[in-house]
């Protein structure tokens, strides 16, 4: 159960569940066939407010996740994976650009939140894993996802600021039991632009953006851990 108390804005409640349900056959050391499904909730952040006066609570939002895949462990050395997924959403969370009055006083864009009826995406994605050696783990996924809004006026359109293909890789090094080097890079590409309802932009669409996150730990002992990290 999950309760808004806004001072000066709309009280909210609601009862939700979350459950996963699954089947996996373990056919070889290290390897498995899965499948499973499960329905999941997300409700609205504290900032996430609806409405043109930025003061109305939204609905949260509920998905059906459908998938079924493979792990093999190929070797010491490498192992990978496929999973093919479907996720229904309805009353999903999204953020939506406006012209209008603020909450500040006067006329000017702002950005408020809104629910689309129902949402729709699908997808593949793969996953490698190799350790070449015993201090070090290289890893890569990539998943291509496509994604409408299945229900309203936008029907068949793309969900705005969902990316079509996204993708991380990167490595761990261990030069010591007590040193730990972790980098890796976050990508994405087809992304349309927030409240681009229509897919009008298509410029927008084809651009892509990566990231890269880093982090050193040093464990002294086994009582004591230092680490440092930049995330981007």
């Amino acid at each position: 159960r999950v309760n808004y108390d806004y001072a000066n804005y709309t009280d909210a409640a609601h009862d939700l569940d979350a459950w996963r349900a699954g089947l996996t056959w373990n056919y070889a050391p290290q390897s498995k066939l899965f499948l499973s499904f499960d329905r999941s909730y997300r409700t609205q952040k504290l900032e996430e407010l609806g409405g043109d006066y930025l003061d109305t609570p939204v609905a949260p939002q509920v998905s059906r996740q459908y998938q079924a895949g493979v792990r093999h462990h190929f070797a010491d050395w490498l192992t990978a994976a496929v999973t093919a997924f479907q996720i229904d959403s309805r009353d999903e969370i999204l953020a939506d650009y406006f012209y209008g009055p603020t909450w500040w006083g006067g006329m000017g864009w702002s950005v408020k939140n809104v629910n689309y009826e129902e949402t729709r995406r699908r997808g593949i994605e793969l996953e490698l894993e190799s350790r070449p050696c015993e201090k070090l783990l290289l890893f890569a996924n990539y998943t291509w996802l496509d994604h409408e809004m299945t229900a309203g006026q936008h029907d068949g359109h793309p969900i705005p600021g969902v990316a079509e293909h996204s993708g991380n890789f990167g490595f761990m090094l261990s030069p010591t039991a007590q040193l730990a080097w972790d980098v890796r890079a976050r990508w994405h590409a087809g992304k349309r632009m927030t409240s681009d309802w229509e897919d009008a932009d298509e410029g927008w669409s084809g651009r892509s953006c990566i990231v890269v996150d880093t982090k050193l730990t040093w464990t002294p002992c086994r009582w004591l851990e230092l680490y440092a990290g930049v995330n981007n």
